[in-house]
């Protein structure tokens, strides 16, 4: 109930939940006990941590590894780190979570992943094609265009098919992964100090 109340209110509080459980209780073999737990843990960290998901894979129980919400979101995990945005949305919009604490989480994280593309978009281009705008926010072209309308980018003036974007404001803080605003000695850290562990036993 308190994992429940925090994804509605704060993931970072969510995420911080998760981590303390997994140093209390990572060990244990009781699947219906740790799911919940493990699933946000993952998706949370794909708001803004790869490397911190990937980690979290490695040392999950493999009795954990068997569910198939988390092998979707393994999956996920590694078409976001190879880029391959059409598929990561695709995975996101279309498997069909079943676990209430993701149904919550997944449009939020879909949004994010939209945020963030269409700011090093509007960073790094002067114009962009409406259809490359569609592949890199997992939408339609003719919705690509209202998205990207919306935030205030022009048509371009002497081709259709292109969009001319916006600079973004200066951003805001954004609650992501472990790393934003974590205590130093706190859960992040301490799971930083079990990846190094989980590093070194991977490397004799």
């Amino acid at each position: 109930v308190l994992l429940d109340q925090a994804i509605a209110a704060d993931l970072k509080k969510a995420l911080n939940i998760c981590e303390e459980f997994e140093l209390e209780h990572g060990g244990m073999e009781n699947l219906a006990t740790m799911l919940p737990f493990y699933r946000v843990q993952f998706t949370i960290y794909l708001f803004d941590d790869i490397n911190s998901a990937h980690w979290l894979w490695q040392r999950m129980p493999a009795v954990v590894k068997s569910d198939t919400e988390l092998v979707s979101l393994w999956g996920i995990t590694k078409k976001l780190f190879n880029r391959d945005f059409p598929g990561a949305f695709s995975d996101l919009q279309n498997f069909g979570w079943t676990s209430p604490s993701l149904v919550s989480i997944m449009p939020k994280l879909i949004a994010e992943i939209r945020v963030r593309n269409s700011t090093l978009i509007a960073k790094s281009h002067t114009s962009v094609a409406i259809a490359e705008c569609a592949s890199l926010l997992g939408l339609s072209e003719s919705d690509a265009a209202k998205y990207c309308a919306g935030l205030g980018w022009q048509p371009h003036p002497q081709n259709s098919a292109f969009l001319v974007p916006t600079p973004p404001p200066a951003p805001a803080e954004v609650l992501t992964g472990a790393a934003a605003g974590a205590a130093p000695g706190g859960a992040a850290q301490r799971l930083k100090g079990l990846t190094d562990l989980v590093c070194q036993i991977d490397s004799r």
